[in-house]
């Protein structure tokens, strides 16, 4: 595979995830999932799509808590 075939299929590869949350929610909205595992800044977390399916995201720090915690696994990390 060259670079310029690569190049395409990167670029689909993230139309195709970004239409999939187009369906799940509006940049910015807020979604339920489920944290399935922790990182150093943040979570992941499996999303249950419409269709069945289930998206794996990364939830950074700042993202879960206003104000955010100071770690991923605080008790309050993602009760917000």
């Amino acid at each position: 595979m060259n670079r310029n075939t690569a190049a395409y299929y990167f670029q689909r590869l993230r139309q195709l995830i970004a239409d999939e949350l187009a369906m799940v929610t509006p940049v910015g909205g807020e979604v339920e999932g489920e944290v399935v595992s922790f990182t150093s800044h943040g979570a992941m977390v499996d999303v249950d799509l419409p269709d069945g399916g289930r998206l794996h995201c990364y939830i950074p720090l700042t993202a879960m808590a206003s104000p955010p915690p100071t770690k991923a696994t605080a008790p309050s990390a993602c009760s917000t």
